[in-house]
């Protein structure tokens, strides 16, 4: 197999256990020392986590003084010199034989993106892709392989969403540039932490799909989208606690789409964006209404594969292939 130089580029904030139980797992990775170099980019974590990178031989450490949250991985992609780049929370690693088994998947799919299967270490049955299949259309933020010219054409993570729904918008740009993902389930990232769900988290993330309405969708498509963020609030309207919750919602995903509206952004191709309002649940209007269509529909299945199928998805131009 050709050894393609990795830069692993991992994110911190105040997980110092964890970030050392991720870099133990780094170093048993089956793959040539030489071939990879390791970027922390800690953001502005008050724990142990600094001084503990500050001892540390083994890897190039950027200190934040602040929280910026997702984007500050573009720190380190700017600091990697690999032409691939692997990218990891700071809880998050792969099995041992991962990192060589997605790259040798990517050079025989020609693929320039690779997502795994996420499970948890201490509840193994627990399987994160199960608890939200994000499928094609997106990825699990917490591990994710890229090509370096990926980054150099589309750039990073937008700084505009500290953290979740990040990948969607990121998902929407690699698309409309004609690059390819491969969700290869047979390579398994461990993330450490299962995660918790609270009022601000939903809200957020309404608020950053109603961005990424604004932002990326061209004309109606935008207006289509957000339309889908709102059935929440029609459903539950009346309806106490929901109303409540669903007010917010609500109120998140306009003030998220005006938000994006004004980023003045080049919006994705319409295929792109009609793949995305047919199939993506949080922006199909019809999906949102009729949720058992998620899994009635077969031609979502090309989307949204099965946990054990390896799938690849790339749009040229006007078309998905």
């Amino acid at each position: 197999m050709n050894v393609p130089p990795v830069s692993i580029i991992i994110l911190s904030h105040n997980r110092a256990t964890e970030l050392k139980t991720v870099l133990h797992h780094i170093h048993s990775l089956n793959y040539p020392s030489e071939a990879v170099d390791t970027v922390v980019v800690d953001n502005g974590s008050t724990d142990d986590t600094r001084s503990f990178l500050e001892g540390r031989r083994d890897l190039r450490a950027i200190l934040r003084k602040d929280n910026i949250g997702v984007s500050a991985w573009n720190d380190g992609f700017a600091e990697g010199k690999g032409e691939w780049f692997l990218a990891l929370d700071d809880d998050c690693y792969l099995e041992t034989d991962g990192l060589r088994a997605a790259l040798q998947a990517a050079s025989a799919e020609k693929a320039d993106l690779v997502s795994f299967l996420v499970r948890n270490p201490q509840r193994p049955s627990f399987v994160f892709n199960r608890h939200f299949n994000t499928g094609l259309l997106s990825f699990w933020g917490c591990a994710v392989l890229l090509r370096r010219n990926v980054l150099e054409t589309i750039g990073g993570f937008d700084p505009k969403i500290f953290v979740w729904g990040h990948e969607v918008e990121f998902m929407l740009r690699f698309f409309d540039a004609g690059f390819r993902h491969l969700y290869l389930p047979s390579v398994t990232a461990f993330h450490i932490n299962t995660p918790t769900y609270s009022e601000y988290r939903l809200v957020t993330n309404h608020r950053h799909m109603g961005y990424i309405a604004g932002a990326r969708f061209p004309g109606i498509s935008g207006i289509r989208a957000l339309a889908a963020l709102l059935v929440p609030f029609v459903d539950g309207f009346g309806r106490n606690p929901l109303a409540r919750l669903n007010w917010k919602l609500a109120t998140a995903a306009v003030g998220g789409y005006n938000d994006g509206r004004r980023r003045n952004y080049r919006p994705v191709g319409r295929h792109v964006a009609e793949v995305y309002l047919r199939h993506f649940i949080e922006f199909s209007l019809r999906l949102r209404i009729r949720p058992a269509l998620r899994i009635a529909r077969p031609d979502r299945r090309r989307y949204f594969p099965f946990l054990l199928e390896t799938a690849s998805l790339r749009f040229d131009k006007d078309k998905e292939v």
